[in-house]
């Protein structure tokens, strides 16, 4: 492992080479005049940075690994590097915050295992705050009960691949709802959600607490990973028809019209995403709290206009709009937008701050589109600035709102009980 002094270097270094890049990339219109990328990086410049490259490689290729390395430092590297692939994870690896740790104890390895310590204390705390949460079963009153009811539901996703091992988790924290996979190789998008409900719950009552206990758990699903989660969707959403056929080659041919799909490749369900939908459904307002609820109607609506987006009714507008106003109110929920503060500009702060690599121009054109969005000028709306809005509710939530709902919890309630501590006595 490098040290702390060869650490910040090469941090500084990759810093001032990712500003020559984007120099070297975009043609900009400055407060200093025309940056032209053709200009922008001098031919020594770039010599230099391929005799850095050069000289890199042969230091590294000089380098002999150490003949012993500890097993716990062996685990270490391993957690690290699995960490950091997780993207929420990554943003905690790397805050300021991490940083001015590290320069504290100058020492990388000390660092990382601080680092992994302070990250499973953290997820653990959350984690047991969401189960206590989760063991309470909706209940009409405060009686005891015993079960009566299950609902059983099949979610689809288009984003995520399904493994029943990291259900196991799920399954042995939380007794009312229960996580089921689909059996088969091409159901690896489909899960089976079962939720028990007890006798206190009457018939009459079943049908909306039922749905709003499924749209809960859609909200939470698609909040925890940023994947699109509903209920299977439609025949005929992309094409019109059963079949075309070639009549000279007597083959069929697959057409399905474009500007519908994000996910190009699909990301495996973790045990992350599992306890993140612990905490994003912990920390959802329940059904009687309109003030806050409101915001998440919005996000339900973009969700079910994406649900429906076809050929027949393209709802990319709709999507977008209801997306839109559930992040203004929860800007508002998690005091972000400052006072007078227009919303074009707080997206484009809020831009800035979560996603950093978002190219210039994508920054400016999402944020011009927000303007034109507000002033009703019906702007042409794609499926990836519906998505990019989706994400934006979903990372203010999980990143701000969500701890704040959980650090309230744990001020009011105290340090969360044993399992057997939510038993009836």
């Amino acid at each position: 492992m490098i040290d702390q002094r060869q650490f910040f270097e090469k941090r500084d270094a990759a810093a001032d080479i990712h500003t020559n890049r984007i120099a070297g990339l975009y043609v900009e219109n400055s407060d200093g005049g025309l940056n032209v990328p053709s200009d922008a990086i001098l031919s020594q410049q770039a010599r230099a940075l391929i005799g850095l490259a050069e000289s890199l490689v042969k230091f590294a290729e000089s380098e002999k690994p150490r003949d012993d390395i500890p097993q716990e430092e062996i685990d270490l590297q391993i957690w690290f590097l699995n960490a950091v692939d997780e993207a929420e994870m990554r943003k905690r690896i790397f805050s300021t915050q991490s940083f001015e740790k590290l320069k504290q104890l100058n020492n990388v390895i000390e660092w990382t295992r601080s680092i992994k310590a302070e990250c499973e204390a953290s997820d653990n705390e959350m984690k047991q705050l969401a189960e206590h949460e989760l063991r309470r079963a909706p209940k009409a009153d405060g009686k005891i009960r015993k079960d009566r009811w299950k609902i059983r539901f099949r979610v689809e996703t288009t984003s995520n691949i399904i493994r029943p091992a990291v259900l196991k988790e799920w399954n042995k924290s939380v007794e009312w709802i229960k996580l089921v996979p689909v059996q088969g190789a091409k159901k690896k998008n489909q899960l089976i959600v079962e939720l028990t409900l007890g006798d206190d719950v009457p018939v009459a009552a079943l049908w909306g607490l039922g749905l709003s206990l499924c749209l809960q758990f859609l909200v939470a699903m698609n909040m925890a990973t940023g994947g699109f989660w509903w209920w299977p969707p439609a025949p005929n959403q992309r094409i019109f028809y059963e079949t075309i056929r070639d009549l000279e080659t007597g083959h069929n041919l697959e057409i399905e019209a474009g500007g519908f799909q994000v996910f190009n490749h699909r990301s495996v369900l973790t045990p992350v995403h599992i306890q993140s939908v612990m905490l994003c459904l912990a920390s959802l307002p329940p059904p009687n709290d309109h003030r806050r609820g409101r915001a998440y109607t919005y996000y339900l609506g973009g969700l079910s206009f994406i649900a429906i987006n076809s050929i027949q009714w393209r709802c990319e507008g709709q999507a977008f709009g209801n997306f839109l106003e559930s992040f203004k109110l929860l800007m508002t929920e998690a005091l972000y937008r400052l006072p007078s503060e227009e919303v074009e500009k707080a997206i484009g702060r809020f831009l800035s701050e979560k996603f950093p690599d978002l190219a210039p121009e994508h920054h400016t054109t999402f944020t011009q589109l927000v303007r034109d969005f507000e002033q009703r000028t019906n702007p042409v709306v794609k499926i990836d600035d519906v998505y990019l809005m989706k994400l934006l509710c979903e990372t203010i939530f999980r990143e701000t709102i969500v701890p704040e709902i959980q650090r309230q919890r744990r001020a009011l309630d105290g340090p969360p009980e044993s399992p057997a501590d939510d038993k009836p006595s």
